[in-house]
């Protein structure tokens, strides 16, 4: 797995009160996008490990509305008024069309990474997510289940 993101966005996903209470209620190290991105890496290495739940508040960092994240983690998607990359509590119109852009910006990154010797020189800014030592339980969301041919890479806008 890859994890990449671009600090000034995940700054400013911080910098928003809703995200960042959502952040500091999920227990998310919030004092710098380093602490941030540290803290999310250890649970999603936790989590491939069988070690933590899913951590949903992730969703935040990766551009979904505060809104839509909350109510998943309220009551696991059985209120969602759509669905698409993710569960739908806001407005679907505005979802619909993050949805598409998201499509857009994978297929870029997915361009980038094809073919690419060792796929991960193209990190950005980036933890090390070690491999873990068992084969990991498989991820449901899809925005983190491994690809069957490449590592996934998401543009975490």
């Amino acid at each position: 797995m890859v994890m990449a993101w671009r600090p000034e966005l995940v700054c400013s996903v911080l910098a928003d009160d809703e995200c960042r209470a959502l952040l500091l209620f999920a227990g998310v190290d919030v004092g710098s996008t380093g602490d941030a991105m540290r803290c999310m890496a250890r649970r999603l290495r936790a989590y491939f490990r069988g070690r933590a739940p899913f951590p949903h508040e992730l969703g935040v960092l990766l551009g979904y509305p505060a809104c839509d994240v909350r109510g998943f983690m309220s009551d696991g998607g059985r209120g969602a008024i759509a669905c698409g990359r993710w569960k739908v509590y806001g407005d679907p119109v505005a979802a619909k069309k993050r949805f598409a852009e998201l499509d857009r910006r994978e297929s870029v990154v997915r361009e980038l990474l094809r073919g690419v010797p060792g796929e991960r020189s193209h990190r950005v800014s980036a933890l090390p997510l070690t491999a873990p030592a068992t084969p990991a339980p498989r991820a449901t969301s899809r925005l983190l289940a491994p690809a069957a041919r490449r590592a996934e890479a998401r543009s975490f806008a």
